[in-house]
């Protein structure tokens, strides 16, 4: 096993790219307004792996040699500001991300993802894998095997997997739209919106646990939930 380390003095908001084949990527908040990255893996990924900052970008890229492509793993353990934007691109890998994020995007092949803090932005496309996200803005999420949770979303929302439960825990935005081929899907609507729903449910039980509240409707959302095998659950926040 080899190691790296490296350090960078960026602004507040610096923007991160991250292309590797294998391995797991971590990225926490810095305290210094630095981004530091640590590589910890075999000497010839580590070797090959290029990390580099041009003015407030930080990129984090291996070379590729397809043909060793399941024995090159390398895990990364990042550093970074509140309010970076990450994006990561990987073919086999868990991610965890316990920082305050101004925008998010990954696209891996297979690993779970874990948003711990809360992101602007998020764009997030798994083939087969689970995805947690604490809270978000506005996000799209896409998983073609995998369960996908969200904590809290205050904004638009596009979440479809094609074999997973869906859960929103806190839903309060304008646009929530929910698609699962094969799986649960269960929403916690606040109170004081005019909701606009249209829900499919074609081989489940639908299930509205709302209670009719006397509170002003302040805010309109649209709620579309597609299920082709599965239950689909309103409820209150949870």
């Amino acid at each position: 096993m080899s190691e790296g380390s490296f350090r960078f003095k960026v602004d507040a908001a610096p923007r991160i790219h991250v292309k590797i084949r294998s391995g797991d990527i971590t990225v926490r908040a810095s305290k210094d307004g630095t981004v530091a990255v640590d590589l910890d893996g075999s000497s010839e990924v580590v070797d090959e792996t290029t990390v580099e900052a041009i003015s407030d970008s930080v990129t984090i890229r291996t070379r590729s040699h397809k043909q060793r492509w399941f024995s090159r793993s390398m895990d990364i353990d990042i550093a970074a500001p509140s309010g970076s934007s990450v994006r990561i691109h990987l073919a086999s890998g868990d991610v965890n991300l316990h920082v305050p994020l101004k925008f998010l995007e990954i696209n891996a092949a297979s690993g779970d993802v874990v948003v711990g803090e809360e992101v602007g932005e998020a764009q997030i496309k798994v083939g087969s894998g689970d995805v947690f996200v604490a809270k978000v803005d506005d996000c799209s999420i896409r998983t073609a095997s995998g369960g996908i949770e969200v904590g809290e979303a205050v904004g638009i929302v596009i979440v479809k997997t094609a074999s997973g439960d869906i859960k929103i825990r806190k839903a309060s935005g304008r646009d929530v739209h929910l698609t699962s081929m094969s799986g649960d899907i269960t929403v916690g609507l606040v109170q004081g919106l005019k909701i606009d729903a249209r829900v499919s449910a074609l081989s489940g039980v639908f299930s509205n646990e709302i209670t009719p509240s006397a509170m002003e409707k302040t805010s309109r959302m649209s709620l579309v939930i597609k299920s082709f095998s599965g239950d689909v659950r309103l409820r209150s926040p949870w």
